[in-house]
């Protein structure tokens, strides 16, 4: 045993010397750096691309509370709740600093995120370097490049609510190359020490770095390292801390993501997990039909399409292949490990969300798919002097395929109409895609369209409860009370926890001047979700409508709370001060609503009736007249009460 230790030592060695090394060959760096800057030409499209607040960048962002302040509440609740239904405090954060820095401007985000693909990109190439003793530095090049350009990869980049996949994937790549250090260094314990604070990291981005003890222990097995306790002594820290969030995130996915397991049968779910499996794999290699989402397949008498229903085969045979590659390499069963080890959790075992497959989760799992390929070209270019140009021009031509597809699927992530309608192209009977460009559709006053998407889901779908509540909305707006409460009492017999609908079913009440249902809704709403900006916003209007300002003003408090820079709000508790003659506090929260927005000509009479009631006429006058400059009527007999 001790012979053949030092003889791969020696090959490894001889190998090193012979191949280029990481630091020394300039001409390597230098096709990295090409790397990088054809991957920011490919996500050029990214920056001019809006926030997809139909498809999570509203939870995470322009609803959600907890990015919009960096407080000592707002931290304790990073790490203590589950926020956008999962645990990812890390991720929370580093959107509320993005908040702190941009608010809501697209372009910030979007650079932060193209920001961690690059590094991304440049941690992919060192740990291949590392984990090859740098062997195969044309390999790490290309599985560099295959993870910068792979159109499978835009989602994760291009969506900001993946900021936990480019954050995550970062510190687990950080932590794979400490781990390599840790055993190229004698065991060094400072090593082994930033591995783990890496696993910690990456995990409190995105709890699928809780697999990532068992990675260690695949890099063991392609490093060749002698089974023994001290092997698996080294994982015994990380597993508690896998099994901590792990545990946590089944819990919480359990209540908000997951839905029945009875829906399918067991044998189903089998049939969806090998599909998904092989569908990853054929996706590496053809790129092609790629959508924001690909949803499950509809039953035909009980039974999934033919092939569901052979993809249980089909893997079985290629996990035979991958096995008998043992009798000659490491490589093989190393690659396809690293990418089943990163993307069994999101097989479908269980169903999660309403896809059965999602190209997000390919963004850390490509890595082991493409290192095999990479090593086999950099072992023709090492043998085969002769057929170096052809190497070089097909991973070159592939490359440019990839950044090519990307380019143009980056540009499918302009804005949530353009979004939706490339799904609607690819699946026409998605009742997801027809509402959430009816939700777009109505948020850009389009609401003829959005109408006509709404119908669509419901005769694709006439259980789905979200759309008979977007339809309401119109009917709202519309004034069409009588449409909009039966659509909204169905979106509650379909959902009775739906505590949008419940909100806007209370507006409905108090509109009928029903006071008793409104606040039975308004009340569940709040025991439901207390976090829930919009509910303290609508009922502190309802309050102040009805007289009673002291309950306006303990709700807009409460909204403030969560979303201290809505100038809307600030103008409503004015006006609820105003009520109750606090006319300084009045005039403190129509100043804050100005210094929020400037535009509002509103704002500036409201502060003006503050001003006139203390008799202070000659600042109520200049805001008379800067509310009529900037559009607003002002009745002549108040502005000559001002100027006497």
């Amino acid at each position: 045993m001790a012979k053949r230790k030092e003889l791969r030592k020696k090959r490894a060695q001889s190998n090193l010397s012979s191949g280029l090394s990481l630091g020394a060959d300039k001409q390597l760096w230098w096709a990295l750096g090409a790397l990088l800057l054809l991957t920011l030409a490919v996500y050029a499209p990214h920056f001019g691309n809006e926030l997809i607040t139909t498809w999570d960048d509203g939870l995470y962002i322009t609803e959600n509370p907890f990015v919009k302040q960096l407080n000592a509440g707002n931290f304790k609740a990073w790490f203590t709740q589950s926020i956008a239904s999962n645990y990812h405090p890390l991720t929370i954060m580093s959107l509320a600093i993005d908040y702190r820095i941009s608010e809501l401007s697209p372009q910030w985000y979007h650079f932060v995120s193209l920001v961690f693909h690059l590094l991304n990109t440049v941690l992919v190439f060192v740990f291949v370097q590392l984990l090859t003793n740098r062997r195969y530095p044309f390999a790490a090049l290309l599985t560099a490049g295959v993870f910068a350009l792979h159109p499978m990869h835009v989602e994760s980049v291009a969506w900001i609510s993946e900021r936990k996949d480019v954050l995550y994937t970062a510190f687990f790549l950080l932590s794979l190359i400490c781990y390599l250090r840790y055993l190229d260094k004698e065991r060094a314990v400072k090593w082994y020490v930033l591995c783990f604070v890496f696993f910690v990291l990456s995990v409190l981005s995105k709890p699928s770095a809780v697999v990532l003890p068992v990675v260690l222990l695949l890099i063991d097995y392609y490093r060749e390292r002698s089974i023994s306790v001290a092997m698996f002594a080294d994982k015994l820290l990380f597993l508690p801390v896998s099994v901590a969030i792990g545990l946590a995130t089944v819990n919480i996915q359990s209540k908000d993501a997951m839905p029945e397991f009875e829906r399918y049968s067991f044998l189903q779910h089998i049939q969806f997990a090998s599909y998904s499996f092989m569908a990853y794999i054929a996706k590496m290699f053809a790129p092609f039909n790629l959508s924001a989402l690909h949803p499950y397949p509809a039953l035909t008498k009980g039974s999934l399409p033919a092939v569901y229903q052979i993809a249980p085969a089909v893997a079985v045979l290629f996990a035979g292949a991958v096995v008998w590659s043992t009798r000659k390499t490491k490589l093989v069963l190393f690659g396809v490990g690293f990418y089943l080890i990163n993307i069994v959790l999101v097989l479908q075992f269980f169903e999660v969300g309403r896809a059965i497959i999602a190209e997000r989760y390919t963004y850390l799992s490509y890595v082991g798919l493409t290192l095999p390929i990479a090593i086999w070209f950099n072992q023709l270019l090492l043998n085969r002097n002769d057929i170096k140009t052809v190497v070089y021009r097909a991973a070159g031509v592939v490359l440019l395929l990839f950044a090519i597809f990307s380019f143009q699927r980056a540009k499918v992530w302009k804005n949530s109409e353009t979004l939706w309608t490339d799904v609607i192209e690819k699946y026409p009977r998605s009742d997801v895609a027809y509402d959430n460009r009816g939700v777009y559709y109505r948020s850009i006053k389009q609401n003829d369209k959005a109408l006509a998407d709404y119908n669509k889901v419901i005769e694709i779908n006439p259980q789905y409860p979200l759309t008979y509540n977007n339809r309401a909305n119109i009917y709202f707006d519309q004034g069409k009370d009588d449409l909009a409460l039966p659509d909204y009492n169905k979106a509650l017999e379909l959902d009775p926890d739906n505590v949008k609908a419940l909100t806007n079913r209370a507006l409905i009440f108090v509109r009928a001047k029903q006071y008793n249902e409104a606040d039975r809704d308004f009340n569940k709403a709040i025991e439901l979700d207390p976090n829930y900006a919009s509910i303290y916003f609508n009922r502190g209007i309802y309050y102040d409508l009805t007289g009673q300002n002291e309950l306006a003003l303990k709700d807009f408090d409460k909204y403030l709370q969560l979303d201290p820079k809505h100038d809307g709000i600030w103008n409503s508790r004015g006006v609820s001060n105003q009520k109750l003659s606090r006319f300084e506090e009045s005039i403190a929260d129509f100043s804050k609503a100005m210094q929020i927005n400037g535009k509002v000509p509103q704002y500036y009479l409201n502060r003006s009736y503050s001003y006139n009631a203390l008799d202070n006429k000659a600042a109520a006058l200049q805001d008379a007249l800067k509310a009529r400059q900037m559009g607003l009527k002002i009745e002549d007999t108040y502005l000559q009460n001002l100027q006497n």
